[in-house]
């Protein structure tokens, strides 16, 4: 009688287990879990930032003078909540997948547990069969010599080993099983739960489409004011545009200034004559010249997309740019930056380390503070008041200020910008997304 070689079916039942539970995690793992936190993230930020603005909607809604801050302000809250929706949609979609994920390993976890236990009885049976009803110990003494009543021992080892093997993986598989039926139904009970928050956000967007259509139509019987308000915020722009212009260029001018400067030095102790090619050269000298700006310029230029915002908490209730009117459709409203609405008194931070260039006051944008990183510069204004002075260096992060009252709006709002040299940019594709 040939025994079967026991210790070879061991390990390949090892191997089958180890695959087994591989295929497992991968497919466990198949939808990222820091995807899953990442939206979930994103779609607390959204909800957070539209209660914020919620009550101030509220407040202003029934006052004429305020009613287009209103629209402006619903229609931020509008776009958020449309992120909130697509968010929602991508966690549902998330949701499913694990569950069909879940799903498979059940399928497979049962068959794998179902396989084994016919395995492990057929394995009971046909030792059963070899020792033919014989206890072990009369199996290896009815050996018909010493070298078969050894392998016979050894055999029975290693059926034992394998016995309890087979036993311990099937155990080990019904409790995964268990787990893995748990998590399933706690998959099933959250993807309810997002279904039933987006419901809600979509009947909450309903409404605010509502409220946004009332809104237009109040407006639109008050055109004239509404137009006066229009030319008013341009001139204001203008003046504001015009300060910082002035501040900028005068810099351009000194750091050229200082460059000829030098330059003229260099050539006279070097016993030359300056050239009209020389002079024009240096009065066209970039301000990103000297080592320290190029730092400050390269530190800010790194930092794109990344920025910290210039106010702890706020929402973007003016773009940036030139855009269609909301209500006056022939006619267009511009930014040179853009308006965060934020909690009144709020702190007002600089986003990268840099010099206080200049400290100005302007009309209807109160103070205004603007802030040289090399050749970019961060424009803060309707700064209530003012932390710092001309010349000081700034750290990223550090209070300049605090946000006062808009004059157009009467709510606490920063008007920010940002320009490298004598051009405007987008401060939107500059700060981190919240």
């Amino acid at each position: 009688m040939e025994e079967p070689k026991i210790g070879f079916m061991v390990f390949v039942q090892k191997i089958k287990f180890i695959y087994t539970l591989l295929l497992i995690v991968v497919c466990a793992f198949s939808l990222s879990a820091q995807t899953k936190s990442q939206l979930e993230e994103r779609r607390r930020t959204l909800l957070r930032e539209i209660e914020e603005t919620a009550q101030q909607l509220e407040q202003t809604r029934k006052d004429k003078e305020q009613i287009l801050q209103s629209y402006n302000t619903l229609q931020s809250n509008i776009g958020k909540r449309q992120e909130v929706m697509a968010t929602l949609s991508l966690e549902v979609k998330n949701a499913q997948g694990i569950i069909e994920n879940s799903i498979l390993e059940v399928d497979i976890l049962q068959k794998e547990i179902q396989k084994l236990q016919i395995e492990y009885s057929n394995i009971l049976k046909k030792a059963y069969k070899m020792h033919l009803g014989m206890s072990d110990f009369l199996f290896v003494f009815s050996s018909s010599s010493i070298n078969q009543a050894f392998k016979r021992w050894q055999y029975l080892k290693q059926i034992k080993r394998f016995r309890d093997n087979q036993a311990n993986i099937i155990i080990a598989k019904q409790d995964l099983l268990i787990q893995k039926i748990q998590m399933l139904e706690n998959n099933k009970v959250s993807k309810k739960s997002l279904l039933d928050l987006e419901q809600q956000q979509n009947s909450l967007l309903a409404d605010e489409l509502k409220q946004k259509d009332i809104i237009i139509h109040n407006l639109r019987q008050d055109e004239t004011r509404l137009k006066a308000e229009l030319v008013k915020r341009k001139n204001d722009q203008k003046k504001l545009a015009a300060e910082i212009e002035k501040i900028i260029a005068a810099e351009i001018k000194r750091t050229r200034a200082m460059a000829l400067e030098k330059s003229r030095a260099a050539t006279k102790k070097a016993k030359k004559k300056v050239t009209k090619k020389t002079q024009k050269a240096y009065e066209e000298t970039e301000i990103t010249d000297a080592p320290e700006v190029v730092a400050l310029s390269d530190n800010f230029d790194s930092n794109k997309g990344r920025l910290p915002w210039p106010v702890q908490r706020g929402t973007i209730v003016k773009g940036f740019g030139v855009q269609p009117h909301p209500i006056l459709p022939k006619l267009t409203i511009s930014n040179n930056g853009i308006d965060i609405l934020t909690e009144p008194k709020a702190e007002i931070r600089a986003v990268a380390k840099g010099i206080v260039l200049g400290v100005r006051f302007v009309p209807s944008f109160k103070n205004m503070v603007i802030i040289q990183h090399g050749k970019y510069f961060s424009v803060y204004a309707n700064i209530e008041v003012v932390f710092v002075t001309p010349s000081q260096q700034i750290e990223g992060g550090q209070s300049i200020g605090t946000v006062g009252i808009q004059a157009e709006s009467g709510r606490p709002e920063l008007h920010f910008e940002i320009w490298r040299d004598e051009v405007k940019m987008n401060p939107t594709s500059w700060l981190k997304r919240k």
